[in-house]
């Protein structure tokens, strides 16, 4: 990858191909939740640069998002590399007053992982 971006145009296909078939299988089990919060690590940006997914993948992500009418409160949150956002999300429905935060995965310095977790709070 240079500056983010795949070498071949190749890869970016394959990856956004990889993307829309798993938020197409997700969005079928998803749609019959009568209430959803929806989160893991779902490898894209969601907003600025895009590191680790790619545009096409990042707009099959928001396609489903506004289907199933969620909202994204992790979506602005640094990202463990200084200068990128969260590639790890939580999102939970419309109109829900809800607050992220991300905690550091590190202990005495040390990193945990390469991931850091991040937590909602829903009033």
């Amino acid at each position: 990858m240079i500056c983010g971006q795949p070498r071949h145009h190749t890869d970016t296909a394959r990856h956004v191909d990889k993307t829309e078939h798993a938020v197409d299988e997700l969005l079928v089990r998803l749609r019959a939740a009568a209430s959803l919060v929806w989160g893991g690590d779902w490898n894209h940006a969601l907003i600025g640069r895009e590191h680790a997914g790619s545009l096409g993948g990042r707009a099959a992500i928001q396609s489903v998002l506004a289907e199933l009418e969620l909202d994204v409160p992790t979506a602005d949150l640094p990202h463990v590399i200084d200068g990128l956002v969260s590639i790890d999300h939580i999102a939970v429905p419309h109109g829900w007053s809800a607050v992220a935060t991300r905690i550091e995965a590190s202990y005495d310095g040390k990193r945990l992982s390469d991931h850091d977790a991040y937590v909602v709070a829903s009033a």
